[in-house]
């Protein structure tokens, strides 16, 4: 009688895969590292950034280039799904290296 079985020893070892990695989160660290210490400030916190205004001017392939209120020209890569919807004198908000809003106009 084989005890072994193929199903018995890939079961086994995905069990025990799953376990270590599991185990793996529950590691402590000294109080000095991280956000445990409450007395270190959090410094994995971005601050906010506020979108900027913008008009497309152009769009070639996944790109368009967008004039910013101040002047400066911008080419940022978008979806495919809103190039559809940027055509040149678009309004857009941009933040974060990308568009993060579209205005249509009525």
């Amino acid at each position: 009688m084989r005890i072994f079985t193929p199903k018995l020893l890939t079961g086994t070892i995905l069990s025990a895969v799953l376990c270590a990695v599991a185990g793996t989160s529950a590691i402590a660290r000294p109080l000095g590292e991280g956000s445990l210490n409450p007395n270190t400030p959090n410094t994995t916190e971005a601050e906010p950034v506020q979108p900027k205004h913008g008009e497309v001017v152009s769009r070639v392939s996944n790109f368009a280039t967008i004039e910013m209120d101040n002047g400066e020209h911008k080419i940022i890569a978008v979806a495919r799904w809103k190039l559809g919807r940027l055509e040149p004198g678009t309004d857009v908000w941009v933040a974060y290296g990308r568009i993060v809003a579209i205005e249509f106009s009525r």
